[in-house]
């Protein structure tokens, strides 16, 4: 029979037929318009026009009486999902431990109080860092015994899905299949792939499914998930990568996808409405307590790096306000910056943990890797540089090190640091409330510490300290701020540097082959030269070699 219904609406998405080319209907595509500033144009952002079939997709969870009326069409068809395959053996090993698991679990169930749920072809399961969304995950597909496809930003997150299937459920390491590369997904559509074919879970890649997409064709996605008999798909930390979330979403059509987060939002403001549009429709369910949660404390350490009018203005940006990058490479080439990071290793001395910094460019850790190994020697061997200067295998040699550097790129969503007793941002301002919230969920034991330092000689530092300050009124367990002058700075950094005077004639050095340290490390931190016939007796540590990756002579 002839379908004349333009709109069409599949269990993820919403598409409109015979929609020739953008701007046939400004009321419809407005909402999903963002603003260039480097090219001066409006980008569109979580919808897609396919020009070859004139059809332009929207996100499913979007007010459908709402695009019916900007396109004046009365009607519009379902499409029914494509079938599935069960997985009838899997069973959960564990119970939910709290009361919390357990709501989200009747939630995704569709259990008791949210009975609509069991029908609802979308879920979102907000839960805060540490409380169990992979468990949550994992026991939903062991309550519905639908094949599923787990869906991350990363290798390493694969890894730890697969780790938690396998300790959780009954499933065996062949029934889990990591699906990576287009060209494995071409394999798998051509029958080549037993164990496809004997897969109960399939963990795959937004990298690995935006390049099947890109180079043969979205449509192919859909056969792909069609071909292995999806039923489930979840996304983890479903706001990180939203617009391949929204391709997948929109060329596919699963009978359940869940958008797993513990920060349900965008940091920019415009990508963050249209993160919240795309999901208006979806149920949501956060379980945050503001009086038992919140397990760390905040710290803010406010200084000052007393900037010229020059440094100033060198830091600016015209879009921005404040060019991060050039403000990160300032501060690590001021004197100053180093008596402060003497209050920080102080800090780093006396916790009973492990200690994340973030700073924000490879430069900067580098600079600031290289000023511990030559102040603070007994760490020597126990500094992890957390980023993609570094393979796979050397980063996860990286978190097991008592002080860890990194970007809160690297270190960010999904990576778990055990014993992280506390958090410091140190060189890497901003403004998100999203990315304070991420931040501060890195840390997930009791009595934990983030001390974030905020420099004031900047106008912009200031405002990205006060964006945030209601983020952390909310999430962290205390607030607290103490500010140092100059003059308090100078002498506490002097006072600890003449306290270390013993510890810093030991005669050790750091050579990390790995880096070139000499074109970025400032004159005025380099050591001076050794003179001929002076006693010097350096015990070196270097890469490779060695169990956690260093060589002592």
């Amino acid at each position: 029979m002839y379908d004349n219904n333009r709109i069409k609406v599949t269990n993820t998405a919403i598409y409109v037929e015979n929609y020739d080319k953008l701007g046939l209907c400004p009321q419809l595509e407005r909402p999903f318009q963002v603003f260039d500033p480097v090219y001066h144009k409006f980008n569109y952002v979580g919808i897609y026009l396919d020009k070859e079939n004139k059809r332009l997709y929207l996100p499913g969870g979007i007010d459908l009486w709402w695009v019916r009326r900007c396109l004046n069409e009365k009607y519009y068809t379902k499409v029914d999902p494509h079938p599935y395959q069960s997985i009838p053996h899997i069973m959960i090993k564990y119970k939910p431990r709290d009361e919390e698991q357990v709501e989200t679990l009747k939630f995704t169930a569709g259990l008791e109080e949210y009975e609509n749920n069991k029908l609802a072809p979308q879920l979102s399961v907000n839960l805060s860092t540490g409380k169990g969304k992979t468990y949550c995950s994992i026991a939903t597909i062991s309550y519905y015994k639908i094949k599923s496809m787990i869906i991350t930003g990363s290798s390493t997150l694969l890894s730890q899905w697969e780790a938690n299937i396998l300790e959780y459920t009954n499933l065996k390491p062949n029934e889990i299949m990591r699906i990576t590369g287009s060209d494995q997904c071409n394999m798998i559509l051509n029958g080549s792939s037993n164990k496809a074919k004997n897969a109960a879970i399939f963990l795959c890649s937004h990298g690995t499914l935006r390049s099947f997409g890109e180079r043969y064709g979205w449509d192919k996605v859909y056969k792909l998930l069609e071909y292995l008999g999806i039923g489930m798909k979840f996304y983890d930390e479903c706001h990180v990568n939203f617009e391949n979330m929204y391709m997948i979403d929109f060329f596919t059509n699963v009978f359940k996808t869940f958008y797993v987060t513990a920060t349900p939002g965008r940091s920019n403001w415009k990508e963050n409405n249209i993160f919240q549009i795309s999901l208006k429709n979806v149920p949501s369910i956060d379980l945050f307590d503001e009086n038992n949660d919140p397990h760390t404390n905040y710290i803010a350490i406010k200084w000052n790096s007393n900037p010229s009018a020059q440094e100033i203005s060198a830091c600016k940006s015209r879009m921005y306000g404040l060019d991060r990058n050039r403000y990160m490479d300032y501060l690590t080439r001021k004197p100053e910056f180093y008596d402060m990071m003497r209050v920080a290793m102080d800090l780093v001395i006396k916790c009973k943990g492990r200690v994340l910094m973030y700073i924000g460019t490879n430069e900067s850790i580098l600079r600031v890797y290289w000023w511990i190994g030559q102040n603070y020697p007994e760490f020597l061997g126990d500094i992890g540089v957390f980023t993609s200067l570094l393979s796979k295998e050397e980063k996860m040699k990286a978190k097991q090190k008592k002080l860890i550097l990194s970007t809160t790129k690297s270190a960010g969503l999904g990576e778990h640091l055990e014993h992280l007793k506390m958090t410091m941002v140190i060189d890497e301002p901003f403004k998100s409330d999203i990315l304070a919230r991420q931040t501060l969920g890195r840390t997930r034991d009791n009595d934990t510490l983030y001390i974030e330092f905020v420099d004031l000689g900047f106008l912009y530092t200031k405002k990205y300290y006060y964006a945030k300050l209601p983020t952390f009124n909310k999430y962290a367990k205390e607030v607290s701020d103490m500010t140092i002058d100059k003059y308090e700075l100078k002498k506490r950094a002097d006072n600890l540097a003449n306290s270390r005077i013993k510890v810093q004639k030991c005669p050790i050095s750091l050579k990390d082959d790995r880096f070139d340290f000499d074109p970025i490390i400032p004159n005025f931190l380099k050591p001076p030269a050794i003179s001929e016939g002076q006693p010097y007796c350096p015990i070196t540590f270097v890469h490779p070699e060695g169990n956690d990756g260093f060589k002592k002579y």
